[in-house]
């Protein structure tokens, strides 16, 4: 049992990994391979989910982040992918979901969703709100390629200069 659960810790490591490493395809791989040794795992889906959109691959994303247990990371996932499908209901419902049960704790989600939708000023926002309530999520900010739309704002290089973060 020892084995097994060494193996999940390390395929969900290495697809988090990959993820942040702009690596989508390993990410997803490592993802599914955690995902068979432990159904159960915490947010592994959602993480194969933001790949997914990231490559464009909206129904996949639906697909994943509909499968395994529901949390965070899923509903933002759900979030993105059903606004670029067209599914407005479905999008605003996985945000309400997301806000529902997290509250400002995932201010960098919102952050992310609003950008992916398209609303700048609000994600800006709660970029902002991420960087006051120091959200761990907003450490990926650099590197998170669903935050592109708002990267070159001037807003987000001042939290990203506040934040000071390695290069």
């Amino acid at each position: 049992m020892l084995l097994a659960e060494d193996a999940r810790g390390k395929a969900r490591g290495a697809s988090r990994a990959y993820f942040f490493a702009g690596h989508y395809r390993e990410s997803i791989t490592e993802a599914e391979r955690a995902f068979v040794l432990d159904p159960n795992l915490d947010s592994t889906r959602g993480v194969e989910g933001r790949a997914y959109l990231v490559l464009g691959d909206f129904p996949a994303a639906v697909r994943t982040c509909e499968s395994g247990p529901m949390n965070w990371n899923n509903f933002t996932c759900l979030a993105v992918a059903q606004h670029k499908l067209g599914n407005e209901r479905a999008a605003q419902e996985a945000l309400d979901t997301l806000r529902q049960d997290s509250g400002d704790s995932a201010a960098y989600q919102y952050s992310l969703i609003y950008a992916q939708w398209g609303n700048l000023p609000l994600a800006l926002d709660w970029l902002e709100k991420a960087h006051r309530l120091s959200d761990p999520g907003i450490l990926w900010m650099r590197s998170d390629r669903l935050m592109d739309p708002i990267r070159n704002q001037p807003r987000f290089a001042a939290i990203e200069q506040a934040l000071d973060l390695p290069n």
